[in-house]
């Protein structure tokens, strides 16, 4: 994200998706998306996934 890669509005990949590209469990993966999360950074939408949030 702040890399670039992703622009605001992408959408993320599925948590399982980024545990395995990442080699950490789910649970890893949905605590650093809370922490993103209260931070601003991605909005989740249920039933629609985690976004990176419009600036």
């Amino acid at each position: 994200m702040r890399a670039g890669r992703l622009s605001d509005g992408a959408r993320l990949p599925a948590y399982a998706d980024l545990a395995d590209s990442y080699g950490v469990a789910v649970g890893t993966v949905k605590r650093a998306v809370l922490e993103l999360r209260r931070e601003g950074i991605v909005t989740v939408v249920v039933g629609r996934g985690t976004f990176i949030a419009e600036k």
